[in-house]
């Protein structure tokens, strides 16, 4: 069985069910399918780091509109390549 890999956008917002929301750790862990041991963990850096609590892998990810208008275009039959890093 793979360990399973959580977006920080998702470790955050997870985090904010508890925080700002009113929803008991238990809870919110539930909802969100992780682990409760796992879930605790982010809460307490969290409350600990704020919003550097989840840094990500310190590299920079493209989004869509970052690529150019030739993604998606179907330009990639020509030739050019359009990849989104994972």
């Amino acid at each position: 069985m793979s360990e399973r890999k959580y977006t920080p956008e998702f470790k955050k917002e997870s985090v904010l069910l508890v925080t700002e929301q009113g929803y008991s750790a238990k809870q919110a862990a539930k909802s969100v399918d992780v682990p409760y041991n796992t879930f605790i963990g982010w809460v307490k850096k969290y409350k600990q780091y704020k919003e550097s609590a989840f840094p990500g892998k310190g590299r920079l990810r493209p989004s869509l509109r970052d690529l150019g208008s030739n993604c998606g275009s179907g330009n990639e039959r020509s030739g050019e390549t359009c990849r989104i890093v994972p």
